[in-house]
């Protein structure tokens, strides 16, 4: 890409592909995780950095904050999941097998 492209876009790249690696990582997918972690984001991060950012942008701030608050979200992603998936397991489940 050339350093005229979008920030955004090429930012919104990175925060989904750290997101997805993270999600990778939850389930179990390492191998896939590391590919994305230890070739592919160094690659997009680079290409970002050469981009023009607007005066008193903080790309490393930027990047650890990021990489915080996604980890945080896809925890709470999963937390929830075991909770819904808990009470589906030990409520729905017995009422719907009741009921046939």
């Amino acid at each position: 890409m050339s350093t005229n492209a979008h920030p955004d876009l090429t930012w919104f790249k990175i925060l989904d592909d750290f997101r997805e690696a993270c999600v990778l990582r939850k389930n179990g997918r390492h191998e896939e995780s590391e590919d994305l972690l230890k070739r592919i984001l160094p690659e997009k991060i680079a290409e970002w950095s050469r981009l023009s950012l607007p005066a008193g942008t903080n790309r490393r701030l930027q990047l650890e904050t990021m990489f915080r608050e996604e980890q945080l979200r896809v925890d709470d992603a999963f937390f929830l999941q075991r909770l819904v998936t808990h009470q589906i397991e030990e409520h729905l489940l017995p009422k719907l097998c009741f009921m046939v």
